[in-house]
């Protein structure tokens, strides 16, 4: 009790409001609960401790317009992505530089100069036979149950060939070795030949070959296929 007063003193529990109205420990309790709310959503609604609603507001945007740094699978480069919603610029690209021609031009064939009647061609001696001086050369061989129709390149490699032993020709034939055998090979390899690009070369048939029917008709396949059993001239200008 206080004296003069007539009022009891506050203990240490009950302490009086700034009205000078004394609340129990309950009361005191729920107050002070409602006030660490206000708190609470007063601190998530300004953005962080201790910031207002403005500097929330600054921050948020600061953070959108920063760039997302993005390291590459392999460590080595990194990657930079922007937010800001500005369409990427596409670099201008003259559409007229597509159609340009280099000055110069590197030609990579092979042929380049056989197509050209350029390429050198081997003479040897007048008094050999067959001759070497051909750039493709037709070449038949024939053996005991097979027909076999080959051309060679001036170096000795077999470039195209078509034969009664494969059996894409075989299951058309009656007998592998008639004349209709020599015709089926002859036409089979002139189609071969255009579509490798050679259109030209040389035949040099023995004179029992040339006075056989059979190859006179592989002959004239040949050149009903489009293929010119003849070589143009070279060219030494």
């Amino acid at each position: 009790m206080v004296g003069g007063g007539g009022k009891r003193g506050c203990t240490g529990s009950e302490r009086p409001e700034e009205g000078g109205s004394v609340l129990s420990p309950n009361k005191r309790a729920n107050r002070k609960g409602a006030k660490v709310g206000e708190r609470k959503s007063g601190f998530w609604a300004a953005g962080g401790r201790g910031c207002s609603a403005e500097a929330s507001l600054k921050a948020r945007v600061a953070r959108a317009r920063l760039h997302i740094l993005v390291t590459s699978r392999k460590g080595c480069g990194v990657a930079v992505f922007s937010t800001s919603s500005k369409p990427e610029v596409k670099p201008e690209v003259d559409p007229l530089e597509n159609e340009a021609i280099a000055p110069e031009f590197i030609n990579r064939n092979p042929r380049n100069l056989e197509l050209l009647a350029l390429a050198r061609k081997e003479r040897g001696w007048g008094t050999v036979w067959p001759s070497r001086e051909f750039w493709h050369r037709l070449r038949v061989i024939r053996t005991q149950h097979h027909i076999e129709a080959v051309v060679e390149h001036r170096n000795g490699q077999v470039v195209v060939s078509a034969s009664t032993r494969e059996w894409a020709i075989k299951k058309y034939l009656y007998s592998t070795r008639n004349v209709v055998a020599c015709e089926s090979v002859g036409r089979v390899l002139a189609g071969r030949c255009l579509e490798a690009g050679i259109n030209f070369m040389v035949y040099q048939p023995t004179p029992w070959e040339a006075a056989s029917d059979s190859m006179q008709r592989l002959r004239n396949a040949m050149t009903e296929g489009g293929v010119v059993l003849q070589e143009p001239r070279r060219i030494y200008e």
